[in-house]
């Protein structure tokens, strides 16, 4: 039990030094830590599909479309540099499905 207080009280200094005053943020779980034996699967592919649906079907989809744009004009940019000529094109990845 002292160890777990230990880590409350670290993590409760740590969130005042990078002042954290949220209400909501001071619970105990935020100080939790995995166990050891945990095994996170960090490309969860069915985890990615829910993330993707969700953000298609928000409201303000739209107002971070500029993110997506400018993202491939530079990515554009950067390809018309490249002086070797391809005969194929592959877009992985298409946005909202458009």
């Amino acid at each position: 039990m002292n160890a777990v207080r230990r880590k409350v009280r670290v993590c409760l200094k740590v969130m005042d030094k990078i002042k954290i005053s949220s209400p909501e943020c001071r619970t105990l779980t935020t100080c939790t830590t995995l166990s050891q034996n945990v095994v996170m699967n960090i490309f969860d592919r069915q985890a990615k599909l829910m993330q993707r649906k969700r953000a298609a079907l928000a409201e303000d989809v739209m107002v971070y479309d500029y993110l997506k744009d400018e993202v491939g004009y530079r990515l554009a940019d950067r390809v018309y540099d490249i002086k070797r000529k391809f005969g194929k094109v592959v877009d992985l990845g298409c946005g909202r499905e458009e």
